[in-house]
Parts: C-alpha cells; sequence; structure tokens
C-alpha cells in the first residue's frame, strides 16, 4: 500500500478552496482597476467643471481657433 505524503494531502484536501481563493483575488483586482478608473472620471468630471465655474460667462474659444493655434489642424 503506497502512502501518501502530508504535504500532498494538504495540497489535495485545499486546491478547492485555493482554485476559489485564486478566482476571488483575479476579480477582486478587476474590480479594483474598475473602481480606479471610475475615481479618475469623476476627478477629471470635478476639473472640467470647476474650469467651466471659473470661466464664468466669459465666451468660450472655438475647437477649430484652438487646434488652428496649436498646430493640430
Amino acid at each position: 500500500m503506497a502512502t501518501t505524503s502530508p504535504l500532498a494531502l494538504c495540497h489535495w484536501m485545499f486546491s478547492p478552496w485555493r482554485d476559489d481563493s485564486d478566482k476571488q483575488l483575479t476579480q477582486a483586482k478587476s474590480l479594483m482597476r474598475q473602481m480606479r478608473q471610475t475615481v479618475e472620471d469623476v476627478e477629471d468630471a470635478r476639473t472640467i467643471e470647476r474650469a467651466k465655474s471659473a470661466h464664468g460667462n466669459k465666451p468660450r474659444i472655438p475647437w477649430s481657433q484652438v487646434k488652428k493655434e496649436t498646430g493640430l489642424d
């Protein structure tokens, strides 16, 4: 009769949980990336709103003019 090492037995016993943990870790990392992107989007939106507020009622510069002056046209 063959004997099984304690390490092999532990690996066999806990591998389903490890697989679940790996999946959960992968899902958590994906969720964190999505949350980070959402926070960056919110920060960008706030920056734009602050800039618009600071600009007041002054007329905005047309995009065509901005492109021409910056060499993007």
